[in-house]
């Protein structure tokens, strides 16, 4: 038979678990949500497309889908009873728009993906950075097609900017900033010219035609 004293003892250990249960429980949906992308800029407009585009070079119109932040590729197939070759970008992405065209200018059409991820570079980093990353960042990232797949052809570290949506003349990139205003970009690869940052695969437009 319980005393008065134990009893209040069980009913405190009780109340002691319960708030602690619901604690945890906060700090997980916080950690869900917070990976989901539900505490970042409002500003930023979660498209939901369906293109289709050539990536492979068959002659066949290959499907891209965006839809709940993540885009799915399924490539067109010649023979109906083949197993279907699909790509699918990694969850930890969180993609806001995508785009196709020949943005590399060497006759292969590229992927384009404005994307949020956690962290600036990934698991590879430069050496004079040190620690980890836990906040969100805006990235470009270039995919093209190879063995079978996308691969990544260039994945930006943070863009150091506020990018709304991402525009292709046939020729040159227009990024629109959260502010209203535009970046004019063109392709530069690895080759880039002097005065164009190293780690950055797009070059600056500064004097384009027309501007």
């Amino acid at each position: 038979m319980k005393t008065e004293s134990g009893r209040l003892k069980s009913n405190k250990t009780r109340r002691l678990l319960l708030y602690a249960g619901g604690a945890l429980l906060a700090v997980l949906l916080f950690l869900l949500l917070y990976l989901r992308g539900a505490f970042l800029p409002r500003w930023i407009v979660w498209n939901v497309r369906t293109l289709t585009a050539d990536l492979d070079g068959d002659g066949l119109d290959d499907t891209l889908r965006l839809r709940g932040r993540r885009l799915t590729v399924r490539f067109a197939e010649d023979d109906p009873a083949a197993k279907p070759r699909i790509f699918r970008t990694p969850a930890r992405y969180l993609i806001s728009d995508v785009l196709t065209g020949d943005f590399t200018d060497d006759g292969k059409t590229d992927v384009l993906l404005l994307a949020w991820r956690i962290g600036n570079y990934g698991t590879s980093h430069p050496i004079w950075v040190s620690g980890r990353d836990i906040t969100f960042t805006e990235h470009l990232f270039f995919y093209q097609y190879r063995k079978d797949t996308l691969w990544p052809l260039w994945m930006s570290s943070d863009v150091g900017t506020y990018i709304r949506a991402v525009f292709f003349d046939g020729e040159y990139l227009h990024l629109e900033t959260a502010e209203g205003g535009e970046v004019l970009t063109r392709w530069a690869g690895w080759n880039a010219p002097p005065g164009v940052r190293p780690d950055w695969g797009l070059e600056i437009i500064t004097d384009a035609p027309g501007q």
